[in-house]
């Protein structure tokens, strides 16, 4: 829609404001406000505006430094889980072992019952290793569920 201004010759207080309706007459103190109101209107659209823009850079500021927090975060979490992972590897091996050991010298002491006490040397053995080897995941866990106090001494 157009909007053609047109002042009448002999009235200053008034215009006539052509449409694509047609012709309307307008008087200059309305059409005053009206533009005023305008103008108002659109820097406050502007204020708004730079409002809008300010509060989504800040906002876009505070997601990258989540986004960077997660990230690292993320990283821990997967050194962690390779740790976890080793451990859970070691202990595995660790154990199985002396359960091996004390597998082998019981059928050694089946077939060969003239070396017992040999192999019942050798079945105390690996069986306490492995009752220390099971001691110390159960410390290790009471350490991490925080149930055991540690005092440093010389």
């Amino acid at each position: 829609m157009a909007l053609m201004l047109v002042v009448a010759p002999l009235v200053i207080s008034d215009l006539t404001v052509t449409t694509a309706f047609g012709a309307v007459g307008v008087p200059l103190f309305t059409y005053l406000l009206i533009l005023i109101g305008v103008r108002h209107r659109t820097r406050l659209e502007r204020i708004r505006q730079d409002e809008l823009r300010q509060h989504r850079d800040h906002l876009e500021e505070m997601v990258q430094e989540r986004t960077t927090d997660l990230t690292t975060a993320n990283q821990r979490l997967n050194q962690l889980a390779r740790a976890k992972d080793e451990f859970v590897s070691n202990v595995s091996h660790e154990l199985r072992t002396p359960i091996t050991n004390i597998k082998l010298h019981h059928s050694l002491l089946q077939q060969r019952p003239d070396d017992h006490a040999r192999y019942l040397s050798i079945l105390e053995h690996e069986t306490e290793r492995l009752e220390n080897l099971i001691e110390s995941l159960l410390l290790l866990s009471r350490f991490d569920q925080q149930r055991v106090t540690v005092t440093f001494a010389p």
